[in-house]
């Protein structure tokens, strides 16, 4: 472009006007940064302050609410420690029958704090002499299983029978639990010990706050289980706060991640230098408009620049770039949605059976495929619903759970795939683990279907060692009453899991089928020979009964509903049964519960029928045991039993009761009646007296010797020993 010849007026002038334009681009440009930058580092004072704040009032509120949780456990503690109950079973040397009933009212005692104060997870009694732990779960005592209740660390100071009377962490479970050493006094060496576990939620929903905070409790005095943080969970540019607790010898601290921090940290300037070019573009706009407005001259001193052609090419070829990759992301999700789209069929299928859908879900419901072969014609399909449970008891396992499940899907889908006729529509998903299967298509040929598949199917699997039932049920239904079907396909499966038999159809005339009179009189009159027969306590006569008993009270063609009401009245018949015989032996009342709970839980009349005859033989062996001389073989058997099996550590008294299917407290009081001697004792005079002869010969340690007789540790071995013996086993050693 040429330019006229300007005069040294002219290029002052020039000079002057591109001077001005350039300084106010600056002035322009720079104003916006300098205020977006004064308002990024007042944001971030102010979030850091305000950081600070909302930590310190978080960790003074969830420093009361643990106030509060650990009060609560130090409360229960401190009111167990004043039973009487519990006092007298830590002074008792054996447990006898008043102790077991003591044991008892203090477990019922730890039961109602535990399900009053739903923040506590576990209430135990440590009885160190008797090697028992007592918790709220059972009334029996169970050995001591440190790495299940507290931490192998705390059972090595009770074994050496410390002082304990505080808050301990427990990083196992993640809880906290509150220890107190009983009797409540003074002593050299204390051998019981009190305690409360707090609910590990709890710890766990306070202890982690929205994954930035880590909250930590601190128990002074503690030296052996503490929560506090160690170095390696934190960074130098963590911030920590700390709140003293209302309670004695503990403390809060939170840490405040600058991880969160930085996120924040990097938002904030996100934002702002977003600001800052919005600003710097709006200013090049400005100066743009002024220009053209007031600075024309400058205009012409500038060279103009013509755009380029090749540059706007290659705009174009960087444009159908990003359009041929947005068209193979676009071919990418169709592939993924083809993928889909029998998953999202099953689960449209199940939410039609559960009638659990939206209108916008029932239109997608109506274009599956499955309703379609053949075409709809009414608004009524012709429909087949089968409802499968498969047991694969003796499935020969071929990898993990899910492998294997998948295997048996694709095994189920390629049977079924053989045995429906093409003509019809079906699809198959798994429900409740269970598999359902729908068909539709004419009548006659849904019938055929089933029948195939009822008799083909189960043989195929056996030799694939898995065993079916099948609940079928056939209609003409509209579509959205399908899951009406389905109920009734499901009572047909209750059918199969009552008798015991492969597939059934639901028939609805059953429903309402009643007995005969004449039939109610053979039931009543079976009835009442079984109960006279019970109560006259002649058990094998009832189990030949048991036969006639079943055939008169269930018919192969009962409805479910009768099914049921009749088991639970048979179940009803025995429990007056056995009624009646507690009233003359307390012992059969306990007996009585265990045997209901298990006649309830039968699902087959097979079931119920095998689980009737164990209960009748129960009974004859107690009573075969309480005679004179059964009860002298049964003292035989327990003596020889503790003689071969000393040696395991998990031998006790309650054990023994339960090898023997017998009450503890009626084993214990029957072996002092024949021995003069307690069943703990007996157990502890074969341990020492094995323990005696591996000694003397010398070539076994005490701590040695102690894990060949049965002892847990070796404190408790010499504990014991020095009771029963006067002397320590390293004294017995040294004299020979």
């Amino acid at each position: 472009m040429n330019l006229p010849k300007m005069t040294t007026s002219g290029y002052l002038k020039r000079s002057t006007l591109i001077t001005s334009w350039i300084f106010s681009y600056v002035i322009i440009v720079s104003i916006p940064i300098l205020i977006s930058s004064l308002l990024l580092f007042r944001s971030l004072e102010f979030m850091r302050e305000e950081s600070k704040m909302l930590c310190q009032s978080d960790l003074e509120n969830m420093g009361a609410v643990m106030d509060g949780y650990l009060e609560e456990l130090r409360h229960i503690a401190l009111s167990l420690s004043k039973n009487g109950e519990a006092l007298s079973i830590i002074e008792a040397s054996e447990f006898t029958p008043k102790e077991h009933y003591m044991l008892y009212v203090l477990q019922r005692e730890m039961y109602k704090y535990v399900t009053t104060n739903t923040n506590v997870d576990n209430i135990g009694l440590l009885l160190m002499e008797h090697d028992t732990l007592l918790t709220h779960r059972s009334n029996t005592q169970i050995s001591i299983d440190g790495d299940r209740f507290l931490d192998s660390r705390l059972i090595q100071s009770m074994e050496e029978g410390a002082f304990l009377q505080n808050y301990y962490y427990l990083p196992e479970s993640g809880s906290i639990t509150y220890i107190l050493s009983l009797p409540y006094q003074h002593e050299e060496s204390y051998q019981a010990y009190l305690f409360v576990t707090l609910n590990p939620e709890i710890c766990q929903n306070i202890c982690s706050y929205q994954d930035s905070h880590s909250f930590h409790i601190i128990f002074e005095n503690s030296d052996i289980l503490n929560s506090t943080p160690g170095s390696d969970q934190m960074a130098e540019d963590d911030l920590v706060f700390h709140h003293k607790s209302r309670i004695s010898a503990v403390s809060y601290t939170m840490v405040f991640r600058s991880s969160k921090f930085a996120s924040r940290l990097h938002t904030i300037q996100f934002f702002m230098v977003a600001c800052s070019i919005a600003c710097v573009l709006f200013s090049i706009l400005l100066v743009y408009y002024f220009t053209r407005k007031h600075y024309m001259p400058l205009l012409a001193l500038v060279k103009k620049i013509t755009p380029d052609y090749e540059e706007r090419e290659n705009e174009y070829q960087f444009l159908e770039k990003h359009i041929d990759s947005f068209q193979k992301k676009i071919s990418t999700l169709e592939e993924e949605q083809i993928k889909n789209h029998a998953v999202m069929e099953d689960i449209y299928l199940v939410k039609l059976l559960h009638n659990a859908y939206s209108p916008e879900e029932y239109r997608q419901i109506e274009r599956m495929p499955i309703w379609s072969t053949p075409p709809r014609e009414t608004r009524k399909l012709n429909l087949a619903i089968l409802v499968f449970t498969i047991d694969i008891s003796s499935w020969k396992e071929r990898g993990g759970a899910e492998e294997n499940n998948n295997l048996i899907r694709f095994i189920l889908k390629n049977i079924l795939g053989n045995l429906i006729a093409p003509e019809l529509g079906w699809q198959s998903a798994f429900l409740e683990e269970k598999l359902f299967l729908v068909i539709h298509g004419h009548h006659s040929m849904l019938n055929q279907a089933c029948a195939s598949i009822t008799s083909q199917m189960p043989p195929l699997l056996n030799t694939f060692h898995i065993q079916i039932q099948i609940g079928i049920s056939i209609g003409c239904r509209p579509l959205n009453q399908l899951h009406l079907l389905y109920k009734e396909a499901l009572y047909a499966l209750e059918y199969c899991l009552i008798y015991n038999i492969d597939y059934t159809y639901y028939n609805d005339s059953l429903s309402g089928q009643t007995a005969s009179a004449y039939d109610a009189k053979h039931v009543i009159e079976i009835q009442r020979k079984f109960q006279n027969t019970v109560l006259a306590q002649n058990y094998d006569s009832a189990i030949e009964m048991l036969p006639e008993l079943f055939d008169c009270n269930f018919k192969d063609d009962q409805h479910i509903s009768l099914l049921r009401l009749n088991m639970y009245s048979l179940v009803n018949l025995y429990r007056s049964c056995l009624m009646g015989l507690s009233e003359k032996d307390g012992f059969l009342q306990s007996l009585a519960n265990q045997q209901i709970a298990s006649l309830l839980d039968c699902a087959s009349l097979d079931t119920l029928r095998e689980q009737l005859g164990h209960c009748l033989g129960a009974l004859q062996e107690y009573k075969n045991s309480h005679s004179p001389s059964g009860q002298q073989e049964l003292i035989g058997k327990i003596q020889e039993y503790v003689q071969i099996h000393y040696s395991d550590n998990s031998l006790s008294a309650g054990q023994i009761a339960d090898v023997f299917n017998m009450p503890l407290s009626t084993v214990s009081k029957l072996f002092k009646k024949y021995t003069q001697m307690g069943l703990l004792d007996y157990i502890h005079h074969v341990r020492i007296r094995q323990a005696k002869k591996l000694l003397q010969t010398g070539k076994h340690t005490v701590s040695e010797v102690a894990s060949m007789t049965g002892y847990l540790s070796t404190s408790s071995f010499i504990r014991v020993f020095k009771k029963y013996e006067g002397i320590s086993p390293g004294a017995l050693m040294e004299s020979k």
